[in-house]
């Protein structure tokens, strides 16, 4: 190995030295300094915001802490005997539930089976529409012929065409009376048959009924906004669509198109249309009955 020689040691600290002067890089004692310096800031710097934090936040601090006490003396002033009261009947369920027997558990269980599927019953029948058909051929065979009857009868005498509904009903109350005494006596003085059919069942009908209309009109709203979004939709597309077919891009495609292909959007078209036609038929039939049956329970509430 060839050894170092002084001379070129001494020519690079030179350059080295000559670099650092032209760069004007500072000394370690210098730079040593001025780190000292920048500590010695900064950690007043520290200080001071901390200090001004303080000063800033303690008050906002003293007034949320009184805040979160005055909010949960109100909460517990108005909540706590409900929370009170809540774990009082929780442990009095827990308690109960403990001291029955298995056969009494198992009655509680069925009982609960029994209403969640009454409940997916009721929403399986909904989905199927099974009452709305009850009602649709109740109301073309039934009512068609008892309306048909008091016409029949309207054209011999309009009052007793009037008083037939009534004449039927007393009728069938005096038949059911002699068939069975015993039970109607009972039903009419030891159970509440007669204000359940006089008040609650029509009252439980008239609250269904609002219920079906305020969801059929929803329904409609929702149907004409969507119709209306529609047509604005394609009536923006009909433009762009005559727009682009001043092109020749267009021109060939539509030369390009063939019978079948037309034959198939016709079809779609009437398809379409047929269906549309028959749910507004349907949609019609449905609030038809709404009308009527609401005249029914507004006409039976006027005379209660």
């Amino acid at each position: 190995m060839e050894a170092y020689h002084p001379p070129l040691i001494d020519e690079a600290v030179g350059k080295v030295s000559a670099v650092a002067t032209y760069l004007q890089i500072p000394s370690a004692e210098i730079y040593y300094a001025a780190l000292s310096q920048y500590s010695t800031d900064a950690w007043a710097w520290a200080k001071s915001s901390y200090h001004l934090t303080v000063l800033t936040l303690t008050p906002v601090i003293i007034l949320c802490t009184l805040l979160f006490r005055v909010l949960g003396s109100v909460f517990m002033a108005i909540g706590g005997r409900t929370i009170q009261q809540f774990g009082r009947h929780a442990v009095w369920f827990v308690q109960v539930q403990r001291s029955l027997s298995a056969a009494e558990i198992a009655v509680e269980l069925l009982v609960v089976a029994t209403v969640v599927g009454v409940y997916l019953l009721r929403r399986y029948i909904r989905k199927r529409r099974y009452v709305e058909r009850i009602r649709r051929w109740m109301r073309r065979h039934v009512v068609t012929r008892y309306q048909n009857a008091v016409r029949a009868v309207s054209k011999t005498s309009v009052l007793l065409a009037l008083a037939l509904p009534h004449l039927l009903y007393a009728v069938g109350v005096t038949a059911i009376h002699y068939a069975a005494p015993s039970v109607t006596k009972y039903l009419a003085l030891h159970t509440p048959a007669i204000g359940v059919l006089t008040l609650w069942m029509p009252l439980v009908r008239t609250v269904l009924f609002l219920h079906r209309w305020t969801m059929k009109k929803r329904l409609d709203d929702a149907e004409s906004k969507k119709k209306d979004d529609g047509g604005t939709a394609g009536t923006e597309t009909e433009n762009e669509a005559a727009a682009a077919g001043s092109g020749a891009k267009t021109r060939a495609a539509r030369k390009k198109m063939t019978r079948s292909t037309t034959s198939r959007a016709a079809d779609r078209y009437l398809e379409a249309t047929m269906s549309k036609s028959t749910k507004k038929t349907k949609l019609d039939e449905e609030e038809a009955a709404l009308r009527e049956e609401g005249m029914e329970l507004l006409k039976y509430w006027v005379v209660y």
